[in-house]
């Protein structure tokens, strides 16, 4: 499995990168507190049908909740969404966690090529990276060695 970095800001990592699955982590959104960034390019990348969407699925962002989206004859084919919680409680665990999740979401869709983009503001660069990337990786392990036959396991190629 690989690790590459992407740009900050969605829009333009989405213009230098050309997988199938992207995965995004939102916070929950409240009447007091603005909108947070992410969700704002998101919803600029996909436009208006994506809220409704989420309206529809009542996606509410809390920790753990992952939301899977197929966008037929589109780039990337699927969106996974990953609830955060409140950004007030956010923390490396809670980062590790979106980024299982994200990458058990993926793994379950097929996903070859997986972006991720979670919000990373406020952590040492070098400690988040790190975080995601053990979080994806230790997520899509299975220890094949006792079995007779190995199962597939569904996990990407290269994550970014």
């Amino acid at each position: 499995m690989e690790f590459h970095c992407l740009a900050d800001e969605l829009t333009a990592a989405l213009g230098q990168w050309s997988g199938d699955t992207l995965a995004v982590g939102l916070f929950a959104s409240s009447e007091e507190r603005p909108e947070h960034p992410l969700r704002s390019q998101l919803m600029t990348a996909f436009g208006p049908e994506l809220q409704q969407r989420l309206e529809q699925r009542r996606f509410r962002a809390k920790p753990g909740e992952c939301l899977s989206l197929e966008r037929l004859g589109a780039t990337p084919r699927s969106l996974i969404l990953v609830g955060l919680g409140e950004p007030d409680a956010f923390d490396l665990d809670g980062l590790r966690a979106a980024a299982a999740s994200a990458a058990r979401a993926a793994g379950g869709a097929g996903a070859e090529h997986l972006a991720v983009a979670l919000p990373c503001k406020g952590f040492v660069s070098a400690a988040a990276g790190r975080t995601i990337a053990e979080a994806v990786r230790l997520s899509v392990y299975s220890d094949q060695r006792f079995k007779s036959e190995p199962e597939p396991t569904g996990q990407p190629a290269a994550v970014s």
